[in-house]
């Protein structure tokens, strides 16, 4: 299968199941080069990934244990290397142990009860560099982190780290402290105050922070207080209409004298993007200069970012058919103006990143990384070069070339692109003086063996232009060890060194960074790539600025219907419009970033929670899909036959995930399902006749659209699995019905066998009363033991709402 998009095209091969094997791409870089890059899969007959070739022909073999859990991770190319050497997990599945090649080992330990972290531990290089110790409230909101290790020796990266939360009644971050010791005196610390209105816009962000030592001899101190304001029309009270900003940088007391004074005035399009960014400055004197700062943002029809202009200087974005971002191009821009008017000077777009897929990125200059993954998470990142890369992608055979039927223009996607880029600029009222590179076939500049005047600039305008020609490429190769939100905590070579330590504030910014590295990631805050072209992070569906705390678009399934079945299981509506906190498009991660992730931009769950989520979901699918599988039962008749030992592991997977997910969720959220009339009616009937009549009790709501079985499970296992949606003294009362139950059937069941002459058609119409019978007690057990582990979870008051 071929698909052409405006960034090139993909061609697709698939294995025996229908699984994609290999696919073929040819991706343009504008004023660069059309480079094609071919990645192979190889999966088991259970769709676990057992192998994968990279572009650059290193191949990575996965290993499991019995359980289908994953336990190694190999690569082989000029030598071999286990990039994860072991994973141990517990009973419960979670991860208790991981240790990478360099040596570096990191140990996770949870709270017995609820499930959740409560230690993160990692030793690398013969030391121990992170010792996290986690504590939580009532309701598993993270009140403080503390990292307990020793400090590190003089001259080496890292130190001891805490953190403190506060709340507010609706589980918003209101305040944070923070602390840091290093070695050789280096100390810093934080404060940060957070105020909303009762729409969940954030009203006033005041955030401070001192270094000694770190980045000179000596003191800083940076710090702002923003005051927000938004728009008073319809359609707009969510959007920014102005941002009061006092901020200092200084190495003296930060008085009066030494505050900035700026007020940033915010425009948006019909869509709800941000477009426009204007900063004025107030003088002594009162007076306030007007446009010190611009910034220019351009989208598309589908809401992605195209182009980005600060101050003349201008960035360059491309999406593929998914939505995905695949290139990123910026230069150099060098203007003369005389009287206000152009009279000369350059532009050009030498600087790129060309995002091949999650495993692959390019930039000028033939540099390449490499991301290694265990399921979602980027473990290691191995840079490359021309010379160690293989095959040349510009000379590779274009996707589609062999294709029956299908021509793919390059040339004209290639002439496209860079008028593309005229338009931005254009756009922008930026004058565009930059010289075309029509020759792709070359690739002037986007490979460092041409020898061109070309090459040679973007080389020196590359911020990785710290790469010597003499580092060994399989040297190069870094280990990630992140923190409870997945953000890049400390970064270890291949040798065990920490070679980047970087610390965050609540909403993403960098508090401390130590390098001493010639490469430092990119993949910051909750793992998330940080353009520093515009101060953003690139989380896909959107981009999100740290120091607003707030998203630049809205979210892009607002206006979906949450209870379209076709959407119900992205797990991208957190509750829709029933969840209040989802009325504010812009909202980031509902204002409780030190407890939420967003992986994508749509979405906001913590790790524990998904992992609650998974954890019913998949017990259920796997205990059907087997009975599917080899007992060739439809789904309904899989179902059907599933019976109590089924339903309580069910439950017990649910609600042990789940608990240990509550950080992520809240009682709110948890005690809102039940409360809306179609769940209610739901699980009466599901509770009323077993699950054996699941189906008929669902068929009014399938009919109309508004919900789909397997939503309706997911929902019930893993939310009705905690025992919080149906009241205690109910699942008591419930549960000694079902035990009456059983007996009965079996009473009734025995005494139709017994009789002198049995009645085959009475005896199997019994055997069916007690197998719903038991399923229906499996249901009620397995409540009864989420509402066990749950005691500690929900408030005496969170109960109460939902008997």
């Amino acid at each position: 299968m071929l698909r052409e998009d405006g960034t090139g095209a993909i061609e697709y091969f698939y294995g025996k199941m229908g699984e994609v094997t290999k696919t073929r791409r040819t991706l343009i870089v504008p004023n660069q080069a059309i480079a094609t890059y071919v990645t192979q899969w190889t999966y088991d007959s259970h769709n676990r990934l057992l192998e994968m070739i990279y572009p650059d022909e290193e191949k990575v073999t996965y290993t499991y244990d019995l359980g289908g859990q994953l336990t190694n991770v190999h690569g082989e190319k000029s030598y071999g290397y286990d990039y994860v050497n072991r994973i141990g997990y517990d009973k419960f599945g979670q991860r208790t142990y991981m240790k990478y090649c360099n040596g570096a080992e990191t140990f996770y330990t949870y709270d017995p009860q609820r499930r959740r972290l409560q230690n993160l531990k990692v030793n690398a290089g013969g030391n121990t560099i992170m010792d996290n110790a986690y504590t939580y409230d009532a309701v598993s909101n993270v009140l403080s982190v503390a990292n307990g290790a020793a400090l590190p020796q003089s001259g080496k990266a890292g130190g001891q780290m805490s953190h403190s939360y506060t709340y507010d009644a609706l589980y918003r971050l209101t305040g944070a402290t923070g602390t840091y010791t290093g070695a050789d005196s280096k100390t810093a610390s934080y404060t940060l105050a957070m105020g909303y209105d009762n729409m969940h816009r954030i009203t006033s962000k005041s955030q401070h922070l001192t270094q000694g030592n770190l980045q000179f001899d000596g003191t800083l101190n940076v710090g702002y207080d923003l005051t927000y304001t938004y728009g008073q029309e319809d359609g707009k009270k969510f959007q920014l209409d102005n941002v009061s900003d006092v901020n200092y940088r200084t190495e003296t007391t930060p008085d009066e004298s030494r505050k900035t004074r700026n007020s940033h005035a915010y425009e948006y399009d019909a869509n709800g993007n941000l477009v426009y960014v204007n900063t004025g400055r107030t003088k002594k004197d009162g007076t306030t200069d007007e446009k010190t700062h611009e910034r220019k943002l351009k989208w598309d029809e589908e809401n992605r970012l195209l182009a980005s202009d600060d101050d003349g200087f201008v960035t360059n974005y491309w999406y593929d058919a998914d939505g995905e971002r695949t290139v990123k191009t910026s230069g150099e821009s060098e203007q003369v103006y005389v009287n206000s008017e152009f009279a000369g000077g350059r532009t050009n777009t030498a600087k790129f990143s060309l995002y091949v897929s999650p495993y692959l990125v390019a930039n000028q200059g033939g540099r390449y990384t490499k991301h290694i993954y265990i399921g979602s998470q980027r473990i290691v990142s191995k840079i490359g070069d021309f010379a160690s890369y293989g095959a040349d992608p510009r000379r590779i055979q274009y996707a589609g070339s062999e294709a029956d039927a299908v021509n793919v223009d390059y040339d004209v996607k290639y002439s496209q692109q860079l008028q593309a880029i005229k338009e931005n600029y254009a756009t922008f009222g930026v004058p565009y003086n930059g010289t075309d590179n029509d020759d792709y076939v070359d690739g002037e500049g986007f490979c460092c063996d041409d020898g061109t005047i070309e090459a040679t600039m973007a080389q020196a305008n590359a911020l990785e232009d710290n790469f010597q020609e003499g580092d060994a490429y399989e040297d190069l190769q870094f280990y990630y060890h992140p923190d409870h939100l997945g953000s890049s905590s400390y970064i270890t070579n291949l040798d065990g060194e920490v070679v980047q330590h970087i610390e965050y504030v609540p909403f993403g910014e960098v508090f401390i960074e130590e390098r001493n590295n010639i490469w430092n990631t990119p993949y910051l805050f909750n793992a998330k790539e940080f353009d520093e072209e515009t101060g953003l992070y690139y989380y896909g569906a959107r981009y999100y600025d740290p120091r607003l705390s707030l998203w630049m678009s809205v979210d892009p399934i607002s206006n979906y219907d949450p209870l379209n079945s076709e959407n119900f299981l992205d797990g991208q509506h957190n509750g829709g419009i029933y969840n209040y906190a989802n009325l504010n498009p812009y909202v980031y991660c509902y204002n409780r970033s030190t407890v939420y992730i967003d992986p994508n931009g749509k979405q906001g769950f913590s790790g524990a929670l998904f992992g609650g989520f998974i954890g019913g979901f998949t017990e259920y699918a796997s205990i059907v899909g087997s009975k599917m599988l080899f007992k060739n039962k439809t789904f309904k008749e899989a179902n059907k036959e599933l019976d109590s030992g089924d339903w309580i592991n069910i439950a017990l997977s649910a609600g042990f995930g789940a608990a240990s997910g509550v950080i992520d969720n809240g009682i709110s959220r948890m005690t809102n399902w039940i409360a809306k009339p179609t769940n209610r009616k739901i699980v009466t009937k599901l509770l009323e006749n077993g699950i054996d009549m699941v189906e008929e009790a669902l068929s009014q709501y399938i009919e109309t659209g508004k919900i789909s079985i397997s939503s309706m499970l997911v929902g019930a296992l893993t939310e009705v699995g905690m025992g919080k949606l149906i009241g205690e003294k109910y699942v008591k009362k419930a549960l000694g019905e079902a035990t009456d139950a059983v007996n009965a059937a079996e009473k009734r069941l025995a005494d139709l066998s017994n009789r002198r002459h049995p009645n085959a058609k009475l005896i199997h119409k019994a055997q069916e009363d007690l197998n719903s019978a038991k399923q229906f007690y499996g249901i009620i057990k397995g409540l009864d033991i989420g509402n066990e582990t749950a005691k500690k979870t929900v408030s005496k008051g969170a109960s109460d709402r939902v008997e």
